[in-house]
């Protein structure tokens, strides 16, 4: 399932980000603009496939939504654009998904096949998830 972001959705996920990126303070490191961006992008793409709401709200503190983007789920997006070898996998690190532990219930893959437009991969449950990983 593919989807193009309109210029208008664009445009709110890139102020948002850089509202989250002022309100968070140099918390992350500076790559964060440019991948917090691609990741809401990804919510949106997802959202719009599935007719959900994107959520819009700054946390406060590190932590964020806990992992959840839509109930329980959390989307992960990668960018074909970004990455040179062209490797298009769902990819969460060890200390993210421990964490997530009790609050996701399954990872759901967006990839950004061009500027603004993405395309729905699938998605695996935690467990599933917590079995395969390598």
């Amino acid at each position: 399932m593919k989807v193009k972001l309109t210029p208008e959705e664009a445009m709110q996920c890139e102020q948002f980000a850089k509202q989250v990126a002022e309100a968070k303070k140099g918390t992350y490191g500076p790559n964060f603009l440019k991948h917090f961006t691609l990741g809401i992008k990804g919510e949106m793409a997802y959202a719009k496939i599935f007719n959900l709401q994107t959520n819009f709200e700054i946390y406060e503190g590190k932590k964020g939504d806990g992992g959840t983007d839509f109930d329980g789920v959390n989307v992960k997006t990668v960018s074909k654009i970004f990455n040179d070898n062209n490797d298009p996998w769902l990819k969460v690190n060890v200390k993210q998904h421990n964490r997530y532990r009790g609050y996701v219930k399954k990872y759901a893959l967006v990839v950004e096949l061009a500027d603004d437009e993405f395309e729905y991969k699938g998605s695996i449950s935690y467990y599933d998830f917590q079995k395969l990983k390598s």
